[in-house]
This record gives structure tokens, sequence and C-alpha cells, in this order.
């Protein structure tokens, strides 16, 4: 239908008001005619959103009123002014009008001017109107379009310092999603009893993903210690409730954010008890805020059901009778009891389970601005507090492709601290190709289902040296899209090059150097289930004791010392070589088939004794004649276990013996048919 030039508006009367109003607006309006309510809705469907304004005479008697109204709340995009006509003994039934959302009521008989002038201020009083409204929703538009990055960054930030929490802690990386998961459903499950708000019931749960924040204020060895704490220590971690309050206090000066605010209370509250037990401030009963209870009990659950450095995991039933059995005095009975009504659904994987999103209220563009650089605010203090706890760390937004790094990060391995964001195209400049490598690898196994890892990796700092890390990687999703990668980097270089020293010592004698009797052992049946060929070659001195009664224990080792380097320098770098009893000692060549070849070095090895050792601190110069024997096994031709090859190189040991001084023999199934000794005894 294509609109009049001139506004229009209906007249749904008798005749006679039709004609008396058409001779006072027909000048300046086009004028739609009808004989009552009934045949006006047809016009209002043809007409519709054209009409400047509708007439409606004959109410009481011949119409309703109702029908055109119930039209207008149905059909209308934008308002349009009712207009009721009434005779002077009318006036009773002016509120039956009002009901109607009648715009104005005219007086019969109609006064000319007072009637133009009333219609015309009512329309374009309704014009403005609309005007406005058509206002306010565009801004609104805009609002919620702009409110969704801010909503975003919010999000971020508050996903990022739980990310900074979990890698200090080294939890695992579902758990503050779970935690705000099941805070979720706690509060749901209590909303009717407390009256609380599906708005409030969101916020407390984004809140909740901060309740560790103070952490990242906790020395990370005592944080990482695996055993149980002493109460020096225990003092020490009970802080992280006070400084989560002070963090969140600091980025919320003026308590406008409704979210912080509650993160400040559950920070500070979550470890008080229902009984007046807990801490920091020993609150009992209602005195504890409702958010700090519920995530009192999902960080409990959740970490009963998850591993720790010091506890395995339980499984789901497992940790219901705890509580149940050992937590009734912390929580509520009615948080207990929601409790109970929500466990069946914990089992889920975090990842099938919704997370609650916050959603922004509207705002106009000075509060939009606001909340934004209170936003990038937050993210600068986030920035600092890492940098202050010397966390090596990345960030790397996946929608904008663009990378954040710590100072940390910039001094171990190189970079300029004063890039906030690096884009994707200019990442090689400022990280070194085999770090990019090392971490893309990493968090290619990252998924939904594998939320973080844990690894150790060997890189290169900026100092050019080798050095190992811990690392923790860990991928934030919205429910199934990727949206960033966290990384942590702890230096473990020192407390692996210890332990490197202690396998070492515990697996080493330390006269000698060598491998001692176990580490042979694991190292050798390693070896054998590979199913290589392998040679043992068993070698005894012969009347060491008498050596240690007659020149002294210092000459004993000196000669032990000596007949260990000399097995070393005629082996290669792959065999294995232990002292495994007082002076005997077993060298393994794994790869040897050729039966020449093993006949060669085993006399390279009786050389060994054809050498004398001058003996100090004696009145005149001697020397002593070093002497050995050797036995000689071959897997897997003689047997395939450990403790079968070396007994029967003990059995080919002691016939060298009996044959004489200084020589070898290889072990043959005759041997065991002669009644023989065994050096072996010695050993064990």
């Amino acid at each position: 239908m294509i609109p009049s030039e001139q506004p229009q508006l209906l007249i749904a009367a008798a005749a006679e008001e039709r004609e008396a109003l058409k001779t006072i607006l027909s000048p300046d309006w086009e004028l739609i005619e009808t004989d009552n309510e009934e045949e006006a809705l047809p016009v209002l469907e043809q007409y519709g959103e054209n009409l400047s304004g509708i007439l409606l005479g004959g109410i009481p008697y011949t119409a309703d009123g109702r029908k055109i109204y119930r039209w207008l709340k149905q059909h209308s995009k934008h308002e349009i002014p009712l207009f009721i006509i009434l005779t002077p003994f009318q006036e009773h039934v002016i509120n039956r009008a009002m009901e109607l959302g009648a715009a104005e009521v005219l007086i019969k008989p109609f006064e000319p001017s007072i009637v133009r002038q009333r219609i015309l201020q009512c329309i374009r009083l309704f014009e403005k109107r609309s005007a406005v409204n058509d206002r306010v929703r565009c801004q609104a538009q805009d609002t919620i379009r702009q409110a969704h990055p801010l909503q975003q960054n919010v999000e971020a930030i508050i996903d990022t310092m739980s990310a900074l929490v979990e890698f200090r802690d080294f939890q695992p990386g579902s758990h503050v999603r779970k935690v705000r998961q099941i805070t979720w459903m706690l509060l749901n499950e209590l909303k009717q009893q407390y009256g609380l708000t599906p708005r409030q019931i969101e916020q407390i749960s984004t809140a909740s993903s901060m309740h560790d924040i103070g952490k990242i204020a906790i020395p990370d060895e005592i944080l990482r210690y695996p055993g149980s704490l002493n109460e020096q220590q225990m003092e020490t971690v009970r802080l992280h409730t006070i400084r989560g309050y002070e963090i969140i206090q600091r980025m919320n000066p003026r308590g406008e954010n409704q979210i912080l605010l509650y993160a400040a209370e559950i920070c500070r509250s979550h470890h008080e008890r229902w009984d007046g037990s807990g801490y920091p401030d020993g609150l009992r009963g209602d005195e504890i805020p409702l958010s700090a209870q519920v995530v009192g009990l999902a960080d409990v659950y959740d970490t009963i059901v998850s591993v720790r450095t010091y506890k395995d995991a339980h499984t789901h039933q497992e940790a219901c009778k705890i509580i149940e059995d050992h937590y009734s005095e912390q929580f509520s009975p009615e948080l207990l009891g929601a409790f109970r009504s929500v466990r069946h659904l914990m089992e889920s994987p975090p990842h099938r389970i919704p997370v609650p999103r916050y959603d922004l209220p509207l705002a106009d563009e000075l509060e939009i601005e606001r909340q934004l650089r209170r936003v990038a605010l937050t993210r600068n203090e986030y920035r600092q507090l890492s940098d202050l706890s010397g966390d090596i760390y990345f960030y790397y937004d996946y929608q904008e492709q663009t990378l954040e790094l710590s100072t940390a990060f910039c001094h171990t391995f190189g970079g300029n601290e004063t890039v906030q964001k690096i884009p994707l195209a200019e990442i090689r400049k400022h990280i070194d190709t085999n770090i990019l490598y090392h971490l893309s690898s990493s968090l290619s196994r990252l998924s939904p289902d594998n939320l973080q890892i844990k690894t150790e990796l060997e890189l290169e700092t900026a100092d050019g040296r080798k050095k190992w890390f811990e690392c923790y990687f860990r991928a934030q999703y919205n429910g199934t899209e990727l949206t960033a990668y966290y990384g942590k980097f702890i230096d473990i270089d020192k407390l692996k090059t210890e332990a490197n020293r202690w396998r070492e010592e515990a697996q080493t004698d330390p006269l000698t150097g060598l491998f001692n009797r176990g580490a042979m052992q694991t190292k050798v049946e390693m070896l054998l289930r590979s199913g290589q060929p392998l040679t043992f070659f068993f070698i005894d001195l012969d009347d060491f004791k008498q050596i240690n009664d007659t020149y002294g224990h210092p000459f004993g080792d000196q000669v032990l010392r000596h007949i260990g380097s000399q097995i070393k320098k005629r082996t290669r770098t792959g065999d294995l070589i232990g002292r495994i009893g007082g002076d005997e000692f077993l060298a393994v060549l794994p790869g040897v088939k050729d039966p020449k070849l093993l006949t060669r070095r085993a006399g390279q090895l009786a050389d060994i004794f054809t050498a004398s050792l001058p003996v100090e601190g004696t009145l005149t110069p001697q020397e002593y004649q070093v002497s050995g024997s050797i036995g000689i096994s071959i897997a897997p031709k003689d047997g395939t276990e450990y403790a079968d090859l070396l007994r029967k190189a003990d059995i080919a040991l002691y016939t060298a013996k009996r044959a004489g001084k200084n020589t070898w023999r290889f072990f043959e199934p005759e041997m065991l048919k002669t009644t023989a000794g065994s050096v072996l005894s010695e050993i064990d």
C-alpha cells in the first residue's frame, strides 16, 4: 500500500459524529471513515502503521473498544494515539476510556479550535515519543554490540587470572571451571530459599573463578611441597584468603563492580566454617556470605576428586561420602541438602556441563567507555602481579592472534619487554624458533577433553645456555570454540641437576665410579627385554682378601680403582660396566656376535692382570702383581634372564680359576656336570 502524502486519521463513529469531525479536520488530515469498531479492524489491517491517530465513538453503547486496543498492542510497531468521543453525560465512563489507553477524550458538541489543537498536540507528542523510543532502541542495540567485546574482556581477565592461580598452585586445568559449574548448580538449587535472581547466580558463579587468586602471593616451594605442611607453612598458605581479598579490593576501589564485590567476599571467606572454626576471621553460621559458603563446598568437592602433589584422586562416590562424614560441621544443613540434590550432575566431565556466562547490563556510551578503561587497568594490574611473582608465562589470544609475554619470559628467553601484544606475523621476531617448535608441539596436544598438560623441556635461554624447565600449558575454550592458550615455565635446572646427581649416586659405586650391583641388574634387564645379543664378562680378582690383610685397605681400594679404570679403557662407550661385589666386576657388551671378536676382547681384558702396581708406604720398594680370572656367558645362547646368565658366567669364572690364574673361559653346558664352586656366594 502506498501511503498518503497527508497524515491519515481513522474515524469509527456514527455518521453525525463523522460529519462534524470532517468539517473540523478535513483541511489538514486525510480521513478514513467506518461506522463502528468491527468495520474499523479490516481498515487497521490495511492502513496499519501509516495512521496518525484513531477516533472512536459510540462508547459505551455501540462500541467496546477493546478489539482496537488489543490490535494496537499486538500489531503496531509505534504508538498510535486513540481518541474517545463522548457526550456531555458520559463523563462517568472516562475511566473506562483511560483503561483503553486513550490519549485524549473529545466531548460533544465539538469546539473546532479545541478539538484541532488537542488532536494535533497529541499526535506530535506521540511522534516525538516514538522517535525517542527508536533512538533508545538503536542505542541499546549499539550498547549490546559494544558490550559483547567488553563481556569477553571481563571474562578473559577472570579466566586469565584464574589460570595464573592454577599454574601457581599446580592445579589441574579444569579446577576453576569445575568450581564455577558446581557453584552455579548449587545456587540454582538454593535460589528460591534465598531469593536469588538469575543475574546474581551468574555473577557469583563468575566471581568464583577467582577464589584462590591470593595464592599468587604464596611461594612456589610451599605450593609445590609434596608432603604434609608444618604449622608455619600452613599459616603462610592461609594468608592467601587475605591476599586475594586485597588484590580484588585494589581492582574495585569504589565498589562499583558487583562481580568483584562477590569475588572479594569469596576470596576472604571461602575457608570459613559453619561452626566458626575456619579462617581468617572465624565467622560462624550466617555470618559467612552465601557466595563464600557455596564456593567453599564446590572447592572442597573438586579438591577431593582431583590429584594433588600430596594426594591421589578419589572417586565421585568416595568424595560424596567424605563430605557427608567429615564436613557436616563446615557447611550449613541447607547447603548440604542442595549438594545432595545436584551431586549426580557432578560426575559429568567439565566440558559437558554448561558454563554460566555473565551478561553485562545495558549501559550508555560513557558507561561502556568507563568499563573498557577499567578492563584495561585490570589487565595491566594482572600483568604487574604476574611480573612481581616472577612468573615466566605467555598468553596467546587465539581469536585476536596476538601473544603476550611476561617480563620474566623476556628476561629468560630474550625479547622486547616493552611489547605488550605481538601479532602472529611478528612472533618469530621475538621468540627463538626452537622454543616455538616446542610450544607448538605441546599446544597441539590440548583439547576440550585435555585442557592442561605438564611436561619438562630443555630450552636454550637468552645467554645461550640450555636449561630444564617444568612447563604447564592450558587451553581455554568457550564451549567447543578455542579462545586462548596459556603457558607457564618453572626453572628446574638446579633441581634437575641435583636429582640427576642423586640418581647417579644411587646407581654408582662410590669407590670406582662404575654402576653398582642394583643399577647393573636394572640396565642389563632392560637390554635383555629388547632381544639383542649380550655378552657377560664376569671378572674377579685373585686373593683380594690377602691384599687388604698384607698391604692395608687403602692399597686395596687403589687396586679396585685401577681395575675399574682399565676395564673402561678396554670397552666401548655403550658397554655397561659395574662393580657388583667386593672385588667382582661385570662388563656387559651388547650387539657382539662374532666369537673371534669376543675372544680378542676377553684377551684384552685379561691383559689387565699383567700389570704390577707399586705399593706405597713400605720401607723397601715393593710391587704387587695383579691377578684375576674371567668367566663369559652369552645371551640368548646361554639364557635370557639376568640371574641365569650371571650364574653361568660365574661357573665359567670358577672353571677358569681352577685352570690357572689370569685366564678366561666361555660357559659350556658340560660345566654344569662338574662340581664347581662360585664366587657369587661371597657376593650374596
